[in-house]
């Protein structure tokens, strides 16, 4: 925003509403293109290849600076496989149950909510996330990862109830771990409804390769 349009930002409360105030650039882009067949269309046609040629020279000349990158910030992939600080999203995409989960980092990928025990991190993958843990008694823990259907806890093989709906981390899996030693695994997996979905996906592709097969058996008879 610049200083002369500053008073339609303030006073037109749906240039407010656009998220990123270049999308409106969609409408520059199309007017543009629309004035400029307009102004090649009056010109007589003798001279229509010139103006095209000129209309096409101004554009790239005032278009040069913008055909290489001046330069880089370069940034590892661990800079982004975290909470972006400079991002500026503020949970539109996560779950209804969750709130404002970049508020703050949290300290770890698993933390104790209630309890005594050790914690080691033994693998850490997009849909898996291992721990061993030795529980002093029964405690209980808060793994930093916003829920979604498909996420579940299991705890030396077996699968145990998890919440996410605690008040002191809504949207964050928390459940119980017994006395003892454990290999807690997070994991996410398929859900009844994604599972059917990718059937009637896989009896699609089916359907339509045996269609193309059946119909050029047909056409060779």
């Amino acid at each position: 925003m610049i200083s002369q349009s500053s008073f339609l930002w303030q006073n037109i409360s749906l240039l407010q509403k656009f998220q990123f105030p270049w999308r409106l650039l969609s409408l520059v882009v199309f007017s543009s293109a629309l004035l400029g067949a307009l102004v090649v269309s009056a010109v007589p046609k003798n001279y229509k290849k010139y103006a095209v040629g000129i209309f096409i020279f101004v554009v790239l000349f005032f278009s040069k600076d913008y055909m290489h990158a001046k330069g880089y910030l370069y940034k590892d992939d661990s800079f982004f496989s975290g909470i972006y600080n400079g991002t500026t999203d503020t949970g539109e995409s996560s779950p209804i149950w969750s709130v404002r989960f970049m508020e703050k980092e949290p300290k770890s990928h698993i933390e104790i909510l209630d309890g005594k025990a050790t914690i080691k991190e033994m693998e850490r993958k997009n849909t898996n996330h291992t721990y061993k843990i030795f529980a002093v008694d029964n405690t209980k823990f808060r793994e930093n990862t916003l829920y979604f259907p498909g996420w579940s806890i299991i705890v030396d093989g077996k699968t145990v109830p998890i919440e996410f709906q605690d008040p002191n981390s809504r949207g964050l899996i928390t459940f119980y771990v017994p006395k003892g030693e454990h290999i807690v695994l997070a994991s996410f997996g398929e859900t009844k409804l994604r599972f059917f979905a990718d059937i009637i996906t896989l009896m699609s592709i089916v359907g339509v390769l045996a269609f193309l097969s059946l119909g050029r058996l047909i056409n060779k008879l």
